[in-house]
C-alpha cells in the first residue's frame, strides 16, 4: 500500500466591501480538488469550484435583502484497470444560480423570510471510454423555487413555532 494515496485541497477567500451602513457587496470563492490513487489500478480526481457574488441591503432595522449570483462546477476523473482493460470515466455538474430573498422582523418574537430563486444546469454524468468504445449522456436542466416562512416566538420566547412553504420546478432542457 505504500503506493496509495489519498488529498484534499481545498482554498477559500472572501471579499467584502460595505459601500455605506446599509449596503455591503461580496465575493466569495472556493476551489477544491481531491484525489484517491490504488497503487497502479485506480486513479479518481475530483475538483470542486464555486463563486458567489452576493448584495446584502438593509432598507430599514426591520428589511434586510439578500441577493447572490452563484457559478459552481463539480469535476469528475476516474480512471481504473480491470482485467487488463482500460476504463476512463469524466463528468460534471454545472450550475448557474440566481438567488434572491427578503426578510422582515417586525418585533423581536416575529421573523418572516420569503425568496425566490433559478438555475441552469449542466450535467454530463458520464463520459465512458472502455478500450476503444466511448458512451456519452448530457442533460441540460432549469430549476425554480419560490418560498416564504414565518417564525413566530412564544410564551415568552420559550416556544417557537415556525411555518414555510416552498414550491419548486424542475424541467429538462434540450
Amino acid at each position: 500500500y505504500a503506493d496509495n494515496s489519498l488529498t484534499f485541497n481545498d482554498f477559500n477567500a472572501k471579499l467584502n466591501f460595505k459601500f455605506s451602513s446599509s449596503d455591503q457587496l461580496y465575493l466569495a470563492l472556493f476551489r477544491g480538488h481531491d484525489g484517491v490513487k490504488v497503487e497502479e489500478m485506480v486513479n479518481m480526481k475530483y475538483n470542486n469550484t464555486t463563486g458567489t457574488l452576493g448584495w446584502l441591503h438593509s432598507q430599514s432595522a426591520e428589511h434586510t435583502t439578500h441577493t447572490q449570483l452563484i457559478a459552481s462546477s463539480y469535476d469528475t476523473d476516474q480512471g481504473m484497470e480491470v482485467y487488463s482493460y482500460d476504463v476512463n470515466m469524466k463528468g460534471f455538474y454545472r450550475q448557474l444560480t440566481l438567488r434572491h430573498q427578503q426578510t422582515w422582523t417586525p418585533d423581536r418574537h416575529h421573523t418572516f423570510n420569503a425568496g425566490g430563486e433559478t438555475t441552469l444546469m449542466d450535467v454530463k454524468s458520464a463520459s465512458w471510454r472502455i478500450v476503444s468504445n466511448n458512451e456519452c449522456e448530457q442533460r441540460n436542466g432549469w430549476f425554480t423555487a419560490l418560498w416564504a416562512s414565518d417564525d413566530i416566538s412564544l410564551i415568552k420566547g420559550r416556544l417557537m413555532l415556525s411555518a414555510g412553504l416552498r414550491c419548486e420546478w424542475f424541467s429538462v432542457l434540450g
